[in-house]
């Protein structure tokens, strides 16, 4: 009414033997704080796995030490109450609005659950306060209300997750498909996509269009769309991939042979390492790969092709070409190789492995512009 907001101070509703039930009344900005820390510092994390660093957090309050005080006791069995005032006198100016007092912007059991399923559905904070506003009209929440209460309900839901642990958690509860790969504890990569998807893939495999977009998140990863066109020259995405980092290899020829021996975490500058490599397991298993290729003189070229081992830009007969040598990296290397394109994409499989309990590993390359290799 004076816009002035009392709040219950301490209550004893239950008094024990002949204590009566008794409420202490205080002015919202009464005491000091009291921090919940030993040292002004807060843990945010710092990437979406689990890594924590520690950083200043600048704190503020509005108590100020209002000695406003009131004293109420239940006097008899009946809902009777008496009421002593302690001290009726604020020690600061009355404040012409409500907006900004928390208690009173503070959000009911019906707001939350409005905000809860406007923030689901993707609608901005200052949306959802209009709407709020809008069902009440005495409604004096603030933006600040807002984004508090989403971050107390994003907290709620991770339940202690980190950010990549809750998106693993939601792709497995709404059923998507997803591969990750891992560097220690850490996740590095990840692509999932929707059996539905899948399925619209499989009636329109045609056309793919593949796009990286940058600066999306705050962890830096590159987020991969991968799109299909229908009959009617509609789009349908396909499956999105979370990538920790692309690798350029230098376009002189050897790219191919680069992205393998990076690949194969020997380094881009190994390509000669992997050249030999091949040229070796090309005799080792000579006869099972001239019977794969069926022609005495392409096996020849093959093996002149990777034969190469001068500084500067390779020459067009040296470049890496599939599916022969394909075939030759998975069963060097033992690998599964997979092959992108926009011409066609291929797995290669090696013809022979040590264990049939040995677990392959999977690498991936792609070819762009028809003249040059990335890693994938």
């Amino acid at each position: 009414m004076n816009n002035i907001v009392i709040v219950i101070k301490k209550s004893d509703y239950e008094g024990e033997g002949k204590r009566r039930p008794r409420v202490i009344l205080a002015c919202e900005w009464s005491g000091n704080y009291k921090s919940c820390k030993s040292s002004k510092t807060t843990d945010i994390r710092s990437d979406a796995n689990s890594d924590m660093k520690k950083c200043a957090r600048d704190t503020g309050t509005k108590k100020c030490g209002c000695s406003f005080l009131l004293k109420c006791v239940n006097i008899g069995d009946v809902d009777d109450w008496k009421l002593e005032v302690v001290c009726g006198v604020h020690n600061h100016p009355i404040s012409e609005y409500l907006q900004g007092h928390s208690f009173v912007g503070r959000l009911s059991q019906e707001e939350n659950a409005l905000l809860v399923d406007m923030s689901k559905s993707l609608v901005k904070p200052r949306d959802i306060l209009v709407t709020l506003k809008d069902r009440d009209a005495m409604n004096v929440s603030t933006m600040k209300t807002i984004y508090n209460a989403r971050i107390r309900n994003i907290t709620k839901e991770f339940a202690g997750r980190t950010q990549m642990q809750q998106l693993l958690t939601k792709l497995s509860e709404h059923n998507y498909i997803q591969w990750h790969r891992t560097s220690g504890d850490i996740v590095t990569d990840l692509f999932w996509t929707h059996p539905i998807n899948i399925e619209i893939l499989r009636a329109f495999p045609h056309v793919l269009i593949m796009d990286c977009t940058y600066k999306t998140n705050r962890y830096r990863f590159s987020l991969l769309q991968i799109v299909g066109v229908t009959s009617t020259k509609l789009t349908f995405s396909v499956a999105y991939v979370y990538i920790t980092h692309q690798t350029e290899v230098l376009p002189d020829g050897n790219c191919g042979y680069r992205t393998i021996a990076m690949a194969m975490r020997f380094g881009h500058n190994e390509w000669r390492r992997v050249r030999k490599d091949l040229l070796q397991q090309l005799h080792d298993m000579s006869f099972v790969f001239n019977k794969c290729i069926r022609e005495h003189k392409r096996y020849n070229e093959i093996e002149r092709a990777l034969n190469y081992f001068d500084d500067g830009f390779a020459p067009f007969f040296y470049w890496m070409t599939m599916p022969h040598i394909g075939h030759i990296i998975a069963t060097c290397y033992n690998v599964v190789l997979i092959l992108l394109s926009m011409r066609q994409c291929l797995t290669f499989l090696p013809f022979s492995v040590q264990s049939s309990e040995t677990k392959l590993r999977e690498i991936a390359i792609g070819f762009v512009d028809d003249d040059h290799y990335v890693q994938a």
